[in-house]
């Protein structure tokens, strides 16, 4: 038979036992683990959700001519060198944590860029990290040295490509604006330095003119502030 309690036969003292019980004691907080011995065991896709969660968000990796490195090609007998500048960034963490977080963040993040980086490549993602582009110079030199067949491939991949763009520079060149629409075709987003609101509206629909052809989604175009470009300028990666 089961034992019932009235609550008009709870006396005062007993509620306020309870709620002493179940009030969290200031002797006894709970403290965040250090280590946590469990995780290993747990399913590889609640392992796989949380590495989601700790992962970094969108990575901008800056190219910029402060920092040149020469690549040689051979064409004719003749040496010709490209400068090619790029902003090294550190590896993602979740390539350091441990072996099953490296094989999950391998999946996302592929060493690229060997061509132009002096042989020392980058961990990039192409779903979701930024190419940043000081000015249309370094911009032009980065895509000639993107013409030779491997890392053309490595850029230009249709199943892989860059989604996201920003190139800053006082004015966008014809050149510029030809070679971003022709070659990068997988474009999400594209964010260029602001003039005045006519200008950056006329080189929109420029730009939108030279895509509807082509076919497929129009990139987003966006327009960033001086004060906002003159914070990226000085950034330390």
């Amino acid at each position: 038979m089961l034992a019932t309690i009235s609550p008009n036969k709870v006396s005062c003292g007993q509620v306020t036992t309870l709620a002493q019980l179940l009030s969290p004691s200031p002797t006894n907080q709970v403290q965040p683990l250090q280590e946590f011995h469990c995780f290993p065991r747990l399913p590889i896709e609640i392992r796989h959700m949380i590495y989601d969660l700790a992962s970094p968000g969108p990575r901008t990796v800056k190219v910029k001519t402060g920092e040149r490195l020469y690549q040689h090609e051979r064409r004719s007998k003749q040496q010709i060198s490209y400068p090619v500048p790029l902003k090294l960034t550190n590896v993602p963490i979740m390539l350091q944590v441990s072996r099953d977080s490296r094989a999950w963040a391998q999946r996302r993040y592929k060493l690229s860029f060997f061509n132009i980086s002096g042989g020392r490549p980058v961990y990039f993602d192409f779903q979701q990290d930024i190419l940043f582009f000081s000015d249309n110079e370094t911009f032009d030199v980065f895509c000639k040295a993107a013409t030779r067949a491997q890392f053309k491939r490595e850029l230009f991949n249709p199943k892989n490509p860059l989604r996201h763009l920003i190139v800053v520079a006082p004015w966008l060149s014809k050149e510029v604006g030809d070679r971003i629409t022709r070659d990068f075709k997988g474009l999400e987003t594209l964010k260029l330095k602001s003039t005045m609101d006519i200008y950056d509206a006329r080189l929109k629909a420029r730009l939108e003119s030279f895509w509807q052809p082509l076919g497929g989604d129009i990139p987003e175009v966006s327009f960033l502030p001086t004060a906002v470009v003159q914070e990226m300028a000085i950034w330390v990666l």
